[in-house]
Parts: structure tokens; C-alpha cells; sequence
């Protein structure tokens, strides 16, 4: 099922016999960015801001490439429960726009992956939150290296959403 909200955006691409030149588009009030650099095997997730601190996201895959899950958290949204994975690729670069209340994870599926993340507020300790990486229905694709963080979210039927979707 389609997890209103989020959206996929191809980036302008160029290739010739240097490299790669990608523009990432700018429509996206960003509060914040950062990236992350990831080995072969780990698994980042599933991970949210809760309000009043929640935020959207907007990931790419710079180098590398991942395995990239949303799950959507919004009471009364049609997908509720509900997951979306996609390869994001330094090879076919493309970005996704993640709303307020869709959990979101990825992870690597070559040796190394860079992935980019903006956001449209700031990093909050008290309000991070997650969902136990194996307890939403998702096929991971091996078993993944996680942190014990991750590994001490709530699982997906113990969660009691704060979000609520405005369709």
C-alpha cells in the first residue's frame, strides 16, 4: 500500500567520462542535516521525532547502496501499520520526502553507504523515538548488525501513536 505523504524525487543527473555530477533539489525547508556512514549488514531504525518535535525528513543514498523502509505511525491514515521499502542507490540517485509520523530505517546492502538526511527542525533528545526494527512485518534481507538502542524500541503492537493523520 501507497503511505500517504511520502514521496519519491529523481534527482538531475549527469554522467560523462569523469564521473557523476547529481543535483539534489532545494524545495525543502531544512532545519537541519547530517549523514550517516554505514557497514555492510547494519540496520538503522526505525526511527521518528514524536510531537512536539516531529519532523519530515528528506534521505538520499549518497554513496553505497540500501535497503530504505517508512512505516507509517498516523492513526486514521489508510496505511496504517502499514511499510514501504525501496533501493536507494548512489548508482540511480533519488530522494524521498518522509511527513511527521512515518518511521523510517534503511539497511546497507553493499560493503558501505552514505546516506544524507535533511529535516525540516532540529534534532531532539527527548522526543527521538523508534520501533523495534522486527516487529513491523519487514523482510530485511540478512540479519542485521544493530545498535542496542534500536534493539530496545518498543515493539510495533506495544506503540501508542501520538500521530494522527490529517488526509
Amino acid at each position: 500500500m501507497k503511505i500517504p505523504g511520502v514521496t519519491e524525487i529523481p534527482t538531475g543527473q549527469f554522467k560523462d567520462h569523469r564521473g557523476t555530477f547529481v543535483k539534489l533539489p532545494a524545495d525543502f525547508d531544512t532545519g537541519e542535516e547530517f549523514y550517516t556512514i554505514s557497514a555492510h549488514h547494519v540496520l538503522r531504525g526505525l526511527h521518528f521525532q514524536i510531537p512536539p518535535a516531529a519532523v519530515a525528513k528528506l534521505v538520499c543514498c549518497v554513496w553505497g547502496s540500501v535497503m530504505d523502509v517508512v512505516l507509517d505511525l498516523r492513526r486514521g491514515s489508510p496505511a496504517f501499520g502499514c511499510h514501504e521499502a525501496r533501493v536507494l542507490d548512489s548508482d540511480n540517485p533519488k530522494m524521498v520526502i518522509i511527513p511527521p509520523g512515518v518511521a523510517h530505517g534503511f539497511c546497507v546492502l553493499g560493503n558501505r553507504a552514505l546516506m544524507l538526511y535533511k529535516q525540516n527542525g532540529v534534532y531532539s533528545r527527548e522526543h527521538n523515538a523508534g520501533i523495534r526494527w522486527d516487529t513491523a512485518g519487514i523482510n530485511w534481507p540478512y540479519n542485521p548488525i544493530i545498535s542496542s538502542r534500536d534493539n530496545d524500541f518498543p515493539h510495533m503492537e506495544d506503540f501508542e501513536s501520538p500521530f494522527i493523520y490529517e488526509g
